[in-house]
């Protein structure tokens, strides 16, 4: 990343205005927290499932 380059947080990627717009409030309240909490979840990699897990839980293990 060059020095001119602007820093994009987390949440406003997820929220990108590029997406379709939802005029449903609530809905997007509701989205708003559901990526907070899962950003915040995500600080801590002892909460993360490990990735071979979910493969598995998923049927695509190699």
């Amino acid at each position: 990343m060059t020095s001119g380059d602007m820093k994009i947080s987390p949440l406003t990627e997820h929220l990108r205005s590029d997406e379709v717009e939802n005029p449903d409030v609530d809905y997007q309240a509701w989205k708003e927290r559901v990526i907070l909490k899962a950003l915040k979840e995500a600080e801590d990699s002892a909460n993360m499932i490990p990735a071979e897990e979910v493969w598995k839980d998923l049927g695509l293990e190699h």
